[in-house]
């Protein structure tokens, strides 16, 4: 009963359930979205409508956009567990001892958070008599963030062989630091050109509304005649296409 409860806790971090503000958040957005560019292009309530079919992907993109951002929290966290199991283990605790006294240190540092729980799944699954590496490579699984699965991977190789334990968390904690370092020296690196991608995403539409506030009369044919709104529409898929690429093009991998 005791393992069951503590199952019913794990969190699947490949999947998103938005809670009531983000539903709010979310609906904003897509619908101050979709109102803009309908507006802008088409000054219709049914290219809104037609805008609006797809909503469900839209949520889906919102929700994708929140999941990456909860991994890249957990990332961030993992390290610092990595680093506190370290010293813990430096300092002669055994590995449960140590996870118990990182738990400790992260609930200061964090409160209740992604990592403070998943320390505290951990250690009751030990309790539980469940290999660390095997709770380990649990949540690795579930997360689907490639440090842990490489933390998780060579803690199994490491208990099955026998190896330097605190050798092999040290490295672990060492190198997920250099690759956050990296990634955010290539953040500052490329953040003013991801500004300059910001505001020529809006100065398009911008431009648009300015034009129809300004001189209406001059937007009159790309609103009433057919073919102004199909240079309307080819003008917003070239738009689309163009935030799309400056999207992929200012994202930062490592």
């Amino acid at each position: 009963m005791k393992k069951a409860k503590s199952m019913d806790k794990e969190l699947d971090y490949e999947t998103y359930k938005l809670n009531v503000r983000e539903w709010v958040v979310g609906i904003g957005i897509i619908v101050g979205i979709t109102g803009i560019l309908s507006y802008a292009f088409y000054k219709s309530i049914v290219a809104f409508g037609i805008f609006m079919c797809p909503f469900k992907k839209y949520l889906e993109i919102y929700k994708d956009v929140l999941k990456e951002k909860r991994k890249q929290v957990l990332t961030v966290q993992f390290k610092e567990l990595c680093m506190s199991l370290s010293a813990q283990l430096m300092a002669g605790y055994s590995m449960e001892n140590g996870l118990v006294e990182v738990y400790r240190e992260l609930k200061q540092m964090y409160g209740e958070t992604y990592i403070t729980k998943e320390t505290k799944l951990i250690i009751r699954k030990m309790q539980m008599n469940i290999n660390v590496e095997e709770a380990f490579k649990d949540l690795a699984k579930r997360s689907g963030v490639g440090d842990i699965r490489l933390f998780s991977d060579v803690l199994y190789a490491a208990k099955r062989t026998g190896g330097d334990m605190n050798r092999i968390v040290r490295e672990t904690a060492d190198s997920i630091s250099r690759k956050l370092e990296e990634d955010r020296e290539l953040n500052m690196m490329i953040s003013g050109k991801k500004y300059e991608f910001i505001v020529m995403s809006i100065v398009p539409v911008f431009i648009v509304f300015y034009v129809s506030i300004t001189a209406p009369g001059m937007m009159d044919v790309l609103y009433q005649e057919s073919i102004g709104r199909i240079v309307a529409t080819g003008c917003l898929g070239i738009y689309l296409l163009a935030v799309y690429l400056g999207r992929r093009m200012t994202r930062v991998e490592v």
